[in-house]
């Protein structure tokens, strides 16, 4: 992070993220095909994949998608709302720069 008080390490199905003084684990980032970590600020960070991107914030508990690539298929609703479908999980654009997962 920034300030190294904590660490993100990669692994391929997510990343953990750890305190730097004594690597307690504070929270493991389930993401697919993990590519990479990127800190935004002293407790957020971006999980790159391979088919999508991550943001989470570790201090306040909170996860997003903020990207998808490689889509499986793309559609659009007669209101016209953006969706993608990625490995099994259809995913709704809000126009702002959000995804949200729909089951």
């Amino acid at each position: 992070s920034p300030l190294s008080t904590n660490m993100a390490i990669v692994y391929e199905n997510g990343v953990s993220v750890r305190r730097s003084l004594d690597f307690q684990e504070r929270k493991f980032l389930n993401h697919s095909k993990t590519l990479g970590a990127l800190w935004n600020n002293e407790t957020g960070l971006y999980v790159l994949g391979e088919k999508s991107t991550l943001q989470a914030d570790v201090a306040n508990n909170t996860q997003r998608i903020v990207l998808l690539s490689q889509l499986d298929d793309v559609g659009f609703t007669e209101e016209g709302e953006v969706f993608g479908l990625l490995e099994g999980i259809y995913y709704r654009y809000d126009g702002e720069g959000r995804w949200s997962s729909r089951t």
